[in-house]
């Protein structure tokens, strides 16, 4: 009940005493021992911390908020089923990755890359499991962690560059096209960047060369699947129409079989 109603108090913008509904969801949460809900409540807590340091910028809610992200990361790691545990463990980094510049400054992209690569794990994880559709969400968490910081480039180009391969054994080519043309684009970027340093500049040249290898070949591969799907089409068409024409003819031989019999009983009547 408490954690119903904290949930319609912190969505509700005339609702402002959610911190009692918060608490004692908690507590009852931990009476159940059940490590999900009490991992729920403790991010609840959390957000509640983090609304209340943005409403007073008081860095006592900090504290609070560095406090309950332990617990939840602690009763996180005690969820049995490994989806909801990672599902709880992608909650907690994308909390952490956003207190980053609260807690250790602005310029710290190290504790950002720290919490997008824990992401990037249980994409692959996903990945090698053939669970392509989880492991995309995963890939577009671990890139969101990073797309904001210029010092994190080469780890942007890196999942763009796992979200097109992730894409392309979806089978769905245009996404793949898409990521990989964001991918290049970053690239020419990066290239702009680092131009003047001729070591790093040959490595990034090699690079979108190898992103302009791929663009074409999966364009190619694309264009071929369309003309692939309509041959099948094609070939489905003249092939009913085919089946449509045995069925008539056998129809009307089957007709003139009959008709030749009852004639040649007639015939055989008359001369009787």
């Amino acid at each position: 009940m408490y954690f119903l109603r904290y949930n319609y108090k912190s969505k509700n913008s005339l609702e402002n005493d959610t911190r009692t509904d918060a608490v004692l969801a908690n507590k009852h949460a931990i009476a159940s021992k059940n490590p999900l809900l009490i991992n729920y409540t403790y991010s609840n807590l959390g957000y509640y911390y983090k609304q209340k340091f943005h409403e007073t910028e008081d860095y006592k809610y900090i504290d609070s908020v560095v406090t309950v992200a332990q617990k939840t990361l602690h009763y996180a790691e005690l969820i049995e089923d490994e989806r909801v545990r990672d599902r709880s463990m992608i909650v907690y980094n994308l909390n952490q990755s956003s207190l980053v510049g609260f807690i250790k400054g602005k310029d710290h992209p190290d504790e950002i890359l720290k919490y997008s690569l824990q992401a990037l794990v249980i994409a692959n994880k996903n990945s090698l499991r053939g669970n392509y559709d989880e492991a995309e969400k995963y890939f577009k968490m671990a890139y969101d962690l990073v797309k904001d910081n210029q010092q994190l480039t080469n780890y942007k180009i890196k999942f763009l560059s796992n979200l097109s391969s992730n894409a392309e054994k979806k089978g769905n080519l245009n996404d793949a096209l898409r990521y990989l043309k964001e991918e290049k684009e970053l690239i020419l970027q990066e290239n702009q960047y680092q131009f003047d340093n001729s070591t790093k500049s040959l490595e990034i040249f090699y690079e979108t060369e190898q992103a302009n290898q791929r663009i074409k070949q999966l364009e190619e591969t694309n264009r071929y699947t369309k003309i692939q799907t309509l041959l099948y089409v094609c070939l489905s068409i003249v092939g009913t129409a085919i089946l449509i024409i045995i069925f008539f003819n056998v129809q009307y031989k089957h007709k003139l079989k009959v008709q030749r019999e009852i004639i040649n009983d007639f015939k055989n009547q008359l001369q009787l």
